[in-house]
């Protein structure tokens, strides 16, 4: 007569393990994408906030070498701000805040039933050294992997009337250490939405919810 030396599962316990996992992944879902007011289902009444102003039409090139303008990005809801590739200061602590953001959008689309997820734009505030050669470096560096996070370049004076006359914030031309330290929120229709201390964590907290509002905004309207 032989014996089976392998121990027999439990059945209860096998369930338990199941129930467990289980448990484990909706709470995880349920940390992500239930947060209030982050969620249009727990607060309905979401309102958008006011226009600020209408982005001025622009012309620049992205790390591909391909031409993105105001029409192209007509339809998307984005979050845009200014930075130059070699900066050590403001500009890492800045695209800290952003990449999280653009992290946690990524799966909106899916998970909220938003349509399409929001794209960030970031504008190099000195274009004569940062090609899109060198941007596209820059967005290795930043694990960046899908197009919802665009780099963009230019002229100097495109990138410098779209961020005095289109985005309302303060440039000294030429002078890349001038450039602002905020996020701008922009609507499917090129309107700006509101600005936004890039590295102050209230500010960002108002972003995620402007920007959700902004996202359920019928018709862009």
């Amino acid at each position: 007569m032989t014996t089976n030396d392998t121990p027999a599962r439990h059945p209860v316990a096998g369930k338990l393990v199941v129930i467990f996992l289980v448990a484990a992944l909706l709470g995880t879902i349920w940390a992500k994408f239930s947060f209030y007011p982050l969620n249009p289902w727990k607060n309905p009444e979401l309102v958008a906030p006011e226009v600020v102003t209408k982005v001025t039409p622009f012309v620049l090139t992205d790390a591909n070498g391909s031409t993105v303008t105001l029409e192209s990005l007509k339809g998307r809801v984005w979050v845009a701000d200014f930075f130059f590739t070699y900066c050590s200061g403001l500009c890492p602590r800045m695209h800290e805040q952003m990449k999280k953001i653009w992290s946690e959008t990524r799966d909106w689309a899916a998970v909220q039933r938003l349509g399409d997820a929001p794209l960030f734009v970031s504008i190099t505030a000195d274009p004569k050294r940062d090609t899109p050669e060198a941007l596209a470096e820059y967005a290795k560096l930043w694990g960046v992997n899908d197009d919802r996070w665009k780099f963009l370049t230019g002229t100097v004076d495109a990138i410098h009337d779209l961020s005095v006359k289109g985005f309302l914030l303060a440039n000294e031309k030429g002078n890349p250490d001038t450039h602002s330290g905020k996020f701008v929120l922009v609507d499917r229709d090129g309107n700006v939405r509101g600005h936004y201390d890039g590295t102050d964590e209230e500010a960002l907290k108002r972003l995620r919810v402007d920007l959700l509002k902004v996202l359920l905004l019928k018709g862009g309207a």
